[in-house]
């Protein structure tokens, strides 16, 4: 949590990815181990601000040690996309507290998972997936529960008493 709380209160230009995506979207799996993947544009001065926040130790090219053993990754393009600029036009903001933090949608999450190499993508995209049809049910429950408005106003009229 203190990772996506820096990237949130640092506005960092940075889309959440990966299994924490996942989760803030609502998949069912237990999240796997302590690692925060982005798609992150190299040298983006709010992504700095961030790891400068966390104190982190670059391990490797992209790859952060946070304190806590979490680890930050930041892809310039994760599998299945050309980027951040792809992956924007589908983000969804979540509340983190009091600030927002970018996630991809769920529908990019399912091209990642389906483009990666990942032993574990398989799952990801069945995950996925299921959220998809959790939502998918949800809206066509919402549509036949409640009728619309001219179906409304017409069940009205058929009960009202003729006037001679």
């Amino acid at each position: 949590m203190p990772v996506l709380r820096a990237l949130a209160e640092a506005q960092a230009r940075a889309i959440v990815i990966g299994e924490v995506a996942g989760a803030l979207q609502g998949w069912p799996l237990v999240l796997g181990g302590d690692v925060v993947e982005v798609c992150a544009r190299a040298g983006d001065d709010a992504l700095n601000a961030a790891l400068e926040v966390l104190e982190v130790r670059e391990r490797a090219d992209g790859v952060y040690e946070c304190s806590g053993g979490v680890h930050l990754i930041a892809r310039d393009a994760p599998p299945g996309t050309s980027g951040h600029r792809d992956l924007a036009r589908g983000v969804d903001l979540i509340d983190i507290d009091g600030g927002t933090l970018p996630t991809a949608g769920l529908l990019d999450l399912l091209r990642i998972a389906d483009a990666s190499a990942d032993p574990d993508a398989r799952r990801h995209g069945l995950a996925l997936r299921s959220v998809l049809d959790v939502q998918r049910a949800q809206r066509a429950s919402r549509t036949t529960d409640h009728p619309s408005d001219e179906e409304r106003l017409q069940q009205w009229l058929d009960h009202q008493t003729p006037v001679a």
